[in-house]
Formats: C-alpha cells, sequence, structure tokens
C-alpha cells in the first residue's frame, strides 16, 4: 500500500529496494515507474521450487514447468514489465542462493527506433475497378 501511496503522491526516488518476505511482484509496475538510476530485487519465488510448486509462479509469470522456473526466467518477466515502462533495466549483480535470489540493476531510458525504420510503403489501389 505504501508504494501505491508514493505513486499517488508523485514521488521518485534514485535507487529502490524490493526485498520482501515472499514476493515482490504486486510492486514490480510502480517500483520501475518509481525508480529513476536503480532497482533492487530480491526474488523470493525461488523457495517455491524446493516443493516444485507452479501455483504461483505460472499465475505471475507464464512459468509452467520447473525446467524454466529459474532467477533467469523471473528476472526476463521484470525486464518485460520494465520495457512497457520505456526502461531497460541492466542487471549488474546478480547473485542466486537456490531458494532465493537479489538483482542489482541500473536503469537506463528504452531507446525505440523502430518508428523510423524504412520500410517500403504499401500502396492500395481504392479505385480500382474489378
Amino acid at each position: 500500500m505504501l508504494i501505491h501511496k508514493l505513486y499517488y503522491e508523485g514521488k521518485t526516488y534514485d535507487v529502490i529496494d524490493l526485498d520482501p518476505f515472499g514476493s515482490a511482484y504486486e510492486c514490480f509496475d510502480l517500483a520501475v515507474k518509481m525508480a529513476t538510476k536503480g532497482i533492487v530485487v530480491t526474488f523470493g519465488e525461488l523457495g517455491h521450487k524446493r516443493w516444485k510448486r507452479l501455483d504461483y509462479v505460472r499465475r505471475y509469470y507464464g512459468i509452467d514447468n520447473m525446467r524454466d522456473f529459474t532467477l533467469d526466467g523471473l528476472m526476463q518477466h521484470l525486464q518485460t514489465i520494465a520495457e512497457r515502462n520505456k526502461k531497460q533495466l541492466i542487471p549488474i549483480i546478480v547473485r542466486n542462493w537456490g531458494n532465493i535470489g537479489r538483482v542489482w540493476y541500473r536503469i537506463e531510458k528504452l531507446k525505440i527506433s523502430e518508428q523510423w525504420e524504412h520500410k517500403k510503403p504499401v500502396q492500395l489501389d481504392l479505385f480500382r475497378n474489378e
């Protein structure tokens, strides 16, 4: 609730550290929006691997098998959230202790340039008689 209140008040921070007991997933979007230089995330979801529980990561991360249930998979999902917010997360330090992972990211603006790529325009002849 605190992150929602701070976002509503228009607060921003150089670095935001998400270190919950469990999962910080529900804070990802707002934390990415509010952080300007870096974000640190503890991925407590990895603790579910011990019991081969996929119910949480299936619902939130789209991971439906143990092979894909990795720190890299969780990190990729957070990167997708960041890209929706026009930011790129650059991992600086990655620590994986098996049942918990912690990643320090640097934030950069995501440069989107595909709108300037020149493609051959499609011409439609709307007045052609057939």
